[in-house]
């Protein structure tokens, strides 16, 4: 209404409409005329528009529309002089929050959660063996899959910083995409409904694992905060430009801003997994094997790869020969305890129908004594066939838990060689991160430009 009655030189209804416009939103109103006013090359006005609007923030609360301003500064859109006012602004602001040791340790935070989100997968297939017999598996894992993140980090970020954007050929153009940005901006009440749609397409990315999933969004859960603090306006725009809606180009300038912040959380971020490697991995067998309806469970053993494989391949196979040799004599049937009953029933049977007739005596005994051996006879060969069983399936098991122990040694040294590569990226992350000190965003090439006036047709 206020730019319908400007250009009908209505000045009454266009000052009754920019009151109306500011009792419902100054902020988003004075950047509005700002705008529009750079848009038609009025460059003071839309200058005292941007000083006005600036004046009036908070930089520990600023609403969500304040972006447009790091889009502007990435655009040029407000000329050499604005873009003075807004660097001296901001750097002061930016000074100012500065002061607050918690404020800083936030972005730091935001830019570590950024990190980790960057780790490898699980390395779990790639070490079988090692995954399963040692207990320090979960931190090995753990550092090998954030060394791996180094490569990750590399890639994403010489990608942005690298990436070439191709502005506007008119600073009308760039001036109309920003006002694009500002009157598109979701409304504060969408925050909820934004926030449940970042966690949805955070559990899309992470294959479905929820867990994962809400710990991204936590992460990133102050993107859709009503109100931001200028320095987590920059880190947002380095981190989730989406969120807020900036372009790649305000990304990049957004992420030079952010090189103190992203310094510090890579360095801590390897500081930790270098410090979490275990010095000490240990090879850990705590088998159970059924043989028939016996249970065999080998007591725990622990050797520790410090020490030469073929001492601790002994030491295991003696731990296995000490424990399964006692299981195996356990099984074998007790022939002299069950053939005393037997020749007490003969001697008995002798003894008693002996006195009648001697001969019956004999038959008796000898076929009491038939019958009964070949049972005992039927019970020891079934014994001896379970210990015959058993000792075949626990040298095999021995043998097993052996080429374990051989194949986990062998993982491990894999293993330190491929960590050792993914740490050695670490070197080219600092480098790249340590250049953003210097890095130049370039000076925008609307920044001397003027809007073209038509001539008037005859």
């Amino acid at each position: 209404m206020a730019l319908a009655s400007w250009s009908a030189d209505d000045p009454q209804l266009c000052e009754r409409a920019v009151e109306e416009a500011f009792r419902r939103s100054p902020d988003r109103t004075a950047l509005f005329f700002a705008l529009v006013l750079r848009r038609q090359d009025r460059k003071e006005s839309a200058v005292r528009w941007l000083r006005h609007y600036l004046l009036a923030q908070d930089p520990t609360a600023l609403g969500r529309e304040f972006a447009v301003i790091l889009e502007s500064i990435a655009q040029g859109a407000f000329g050499l002089v604005g873009r003075d006012l807004l660097d001296r602004t901001l750097a002061g602001w930016r000074a100012q929050l500065m002061d607050s040791a918690e404020t800083q340790a936030k972005q730091v935070q935001r830019w570590r959660d950024e990190i980790d989100t960057l780790r490898a997968p699980s390395a779990q297939a790639e070490f079988p063996r090692l995954s399963q017999v040692s207990p320090q598996w979960p931190q090995l894992d753990a550092a090998l899959g954030a060394a791996r993140g180094h490569q990750a980090l590399l890639n994403k970020y010489r990608a942005l910083l690298n990436r070439e954007f191709e502005p506007s050929e008119r600073i009308e153009d760039a001036v109309d995409d920003i006002l694009d940005r500002l009157v598109k901006e979701y409304d504060n009440e969408e925050l909820p409904l934004r926030r449940d749609l970042a966690f949805n397409q955070a559990v899309v990315e992470h294959d479905g694992d929820v867990l994962a999933a809400r710990g991204a969004a936590d992460a990133d859960a102050a993107s859709y905060e009503q109100t931001l603090d200028y320095l987590t306006v920059q880190t947002t725009a380095a981190l989730n430009p989406q969120a807020i809606g900036t372009s790649p180009a305000t990304q990049r300038l957004a992420v030079v801003a952010c090189q103190e912040w992203f310094q510090h959380a890579q360095a801590g971020a390897t500081r930790d997994y270098r410090l979490a490697v275990p010095q000490d991995v240990q090879a850990h067998f705590d088998t159970t094997h059924s043989v028939g309806a016996q249970t065999f469970r080998l007591p725990p053993w622990t050797g520790s790869f410090t020490q030469p494989l073929a001492a601790l391949e002994q030491s295991l196979g003696a731990h296995w020969d000490r424990h399964m040799q006692p299981f195996i004599d356990a099984l074998a049937y007790p022939t002299l305890k069950k053939a005393a009953p037997l020749i007490a029933v003969v001697a008995g049977i002798l003894l008693i129908f002996g006195q009648v007739s001697i001969g019956f005596a004999f038959t008796a005994a000898a076929i009491t004594a038939a019958v009964w051996g070949l049972i005992l006879l039927n019970r020891k060969q079934s014994a001896d066939r379970l210990q015959d069983q058993a000792r075949q399936a626990l040298d095999r098991a021995k043998t097993d838990s052996l080429h374990q122990l051989r194949g986990s040694a062998a993982e491990l040294t894999d293993w330190n060689e491929r960590f050792r590569a993914a740490d050695l990226v670490d070197a080219e992350c600092r480098a790249l991160i340590t250049s953003l000190s210097t890095a130049d965003g370039g000076a925008s090439p609307f920044e001397g430009r003027t809007v073209r006036r038509e001539e008037p047709t005859a």
